[in-house]
């Protein structure tokens, strides 16, 4: 009896483990509480977590449209100038998972710097590593130079 008890025990672990960690495969990345879906190179609809949707039209300004390196998407920003031309595009670094996610939205550059250096990841040579540091919001996230793969991204 105690034979069986354990083998019942060992088996529900390995499936709790098995289940979990395919679980955890699947669900790494935190849900946005929005989505953007591009319309054209300006035009953009937003749709809410609650559903509710809308266009936002940002023709005649002057934007940054990122594709984070997430699962369903290409890593790639593009720089879209007020006629809607794209002048630049490379590939970034968005945020990783377990709470460095990049957030999805529509943002304001909030502050940039041209030197600045990470004070979570601060270089271990002292130089600036996130130069050209465009703050989006105020909880640290950034557009930036550099190569950070290793670090929150």
């Amino acid at each position: 009896m105690k034979k069986y008890l354990t083998l019942l025990l060992y088996s529900l672990l390995f499936f709790t483990i098995l289940t979990h960690a395919e679980n955890a495969n699947t669900s790494k990345w935190k849900k946005q509480p929005i989505t953007i879906t591009p319309l054209s190179r300006t035009i953009f609809k937003v749709t809410h977590q609650n559903g509710k949707e809308e266009t936002i039209d940002l023709t005649g300004k002057k934007i940054i449209v990122v594709s984070v390196s997430e699962p369903g998407s290409e890593g790639r920003s593009y720089a879209i100038d007020q006629d809607g031309i794209i002048w630049w595009t490379n590939i970034i670094a968005s945020g990783a998972y377990g709470g460095h996610e990049t957030p999805s939205g529509i943002f304001p550059i909030l502050l940039k710097r041209r030197y600045h250096m990470s004070a979570t990841h601060p270089s271990s040579n002292g130089v600036n590593n996130m130069d050209f540091e465009m703050l989006f919001t105020h909880q640290g996230h950034a557009l930036h130079m550099g190569n950070n793969r290793g670090l929150s991204h």
